[in-house]
């Protein structure tokens, strides 16, 4: 593609992409999710400018196509929740000691509450003290120092495998 149709279709990505997030943003919910489909859906858009160009609304297309493939997304999604629901938990074994403590690490704090994994990312991940991190929950301090002790001892207790002499107790 050279010349006038490339500058026509440089003008409508660059103007159709904010508005392509904004409307896939409210149809799915997900700001991040929409950029990406707004940047498959134009990715498309190039491949079929010649014939795109000519339809009556070529935003309108290309909404559709992201719209399309973010159901597709979520569809296959779905799926493999179901088929990893049927199948189980899965066993990790891996032979590097220190990527099975980091998958090990994973599936542990996946078991914990929302609350109680928040508190563990913002203390010991991201190194907050219990204030700083009540602040960004909006919370108390003593609810968050509750809350770190429980969510250590839920993790002691399912990680009997792993070293966890760097985590302290919490008060």
């Amino acid at each position: 593609m050279a010349g006038r149709g490339r500058e026509d279709l440089e003008r409508f990505c660059a103007q159709a992409y904010p508005e392509l997030v904004a409307a896939l943003t409210h149809q799915f919910g997900d700001r991040w999710l929409a950029e990406e489909l707004a940047q498959e859906a134009l990715v498309r858009v190039c491949g079929r400018w010649d014939r795109v160009a000519g339809l009556a609304s070529p935003v309108g297309w290309a909404f559709r196509v992201g719209v399309n493939v973010g159901r597709s997304r979520i569809r296959r999604r779905m799926a493999e929740l179901r088929a990893r629901a049927r199948r189980g938990p899965d066993e990790q074994v891996h032979e590097d000691p220190e990527v099975a403590d980091r998958l090990a690490v994973a599936a542990a704090l996946a078991e914990l509450s929302e609350r109680e994994r928040e508190v563990v990312v913002l203390r010991y991940f991201l190194g907050l003290s219990a204030g700083d991190a009540a602040q960004v929950l909006d919370s108390s301090a003593g609810a968050v120092r509750v809350s770190t002790h429980r969510a250590v001892l839920r993790l002691r207790a399912g990680l009997t495998e792993v070293d966890l002499e760097e985590v302290p107790d919490v008060s």
